[in-house]
């Protein structure tokens, strides 16, 4: 089996990822042709056609940030490997909600999260 521990730019190139413009870097992996959704179909925050779902690789190098944003949709987080990372969420009363992300299931890491739209 092949070691877990690679380098940010070793997994980059082997997944053939791209810069993010939040942060980070990224592949689309699949997108859902089997059902479109035009923008009439959606609530107002959507201002394009969107496909039911899609997925991409995520890599966040030690020392980046992937920048706040938010989206109209949910959005799922996969830990698979690298140092735990922290999901922040700034809600609309004001409170903020974290979740790490991460190998260590004792202390509380998750390996999955999805952030409600």
């Amino acid at each position: 089996m092949a070691s877990m521990k690679k380098a940010a730019s070793e997994v980059a190139d082997l997944l053939d990822l791209k810069p993010h413009p939040e942060g980070g870097f990224y592949s689309e992996t699949f997108r859902d042709h089997s059902v479109l959704l035009s923008k009439s179909q959606l609530p107002p925050q959507y201002k394009v056609d969107r496909p039911i779902s899609t997925s991409i690789y995520f890599l966040l190098p030690s020392g980046s940030v992937s920048h706040l944003h938010r989206i109209p949709c949910a959005e799922t987080w996969h830990f698979y490997m690298g140092e735990p990372l922290t999901v922040f969420e700034l809600h609309d009363d004001g409170h903020i909600e974290l979740t790490v992300l991460g190998p260590d299931l004792e202390v509380g890491q998750r390996p999955q999260y999805t952030v409600p739209p």
